[in-house]
């Protein structure tokens, strides 16, 4: 009887470690994600940091995985998926600490990215609501973007008087355009 059931435990044991054979921790995962979006390969970062939301659904780093998915997919100029990635966010974690930058970035995005004056507002106005206490320069920010939304710079009474060369990003400051 002892016998047998040492035998069982070793089987037992032996069969877990082959099935586990070849899978990836959720450590290693987020390390290879990490190196592709250090080397730029946003494409191939996203689709590991989406695979650790399938293998791990538990994890506790969700919040921050659909926030790297978001980002990327907004460096791919993918800006429905970056908005839906922020909403999971909002509404599946609204008290985590990187909610508050989430919702901010949705009416970013609607405001600068896809034009719709609309949409920035009410989700400028939903960060206001929620998030105000949460970063004075974001909640400025915020407040900022409701007053010029739709303006063009010209239109912004103390962004007028600003020369060509003020107005100049650094990167264009350094290549001298």
């Amino acid at each position: 009887m002892r016998n047998s059931i040492l035998l069982m435990l070793i089987f037992v044991f032996t069969l877990s470690i082959i099935m586990n054979c070849g899978k990836q921790t959720e450590e290693s995962m987020m390390k290879e994600a990490e190196k592709y979006e250090k080397e730029e390969k946003f494409d191939k970062a996203m689709i590991i940091y989406e695979k650790i939301l399938v293998d791990f659904p538990m994890t506790n780093h969700a919040p921050e995985v659909y926030f790297k998915i978001a980002q990327l997919a907004g460096n791919l100029k993918d800006f429905d998926k970056c908005i839906d990635m922020y909403n999971r966010i909002v509404e599946t974690y609204p008290e985590h600490a990187i909610a508050p930058k989430s919702q901010f970035m949705i009416g970013y995005i609607y405001a600068n990215e896809k034009a719709d004056t609309l949409k920035a507002k009410n989700a400028y106005s939903a960060f206001l609501q929620k998030y105000s206490d949460f970063d004075s320069g974001m909640t400025a920010s915020a407040q900022f973007e409701l007053r010029y939304l739709g303006k063009d710079i010209s239109q912004i009474p103390f962004l007028q008087n600003l020369t060509a060369e003020e107005a100049k990003t650094p990167d264009e400051k350094a290549k001298g355009n």
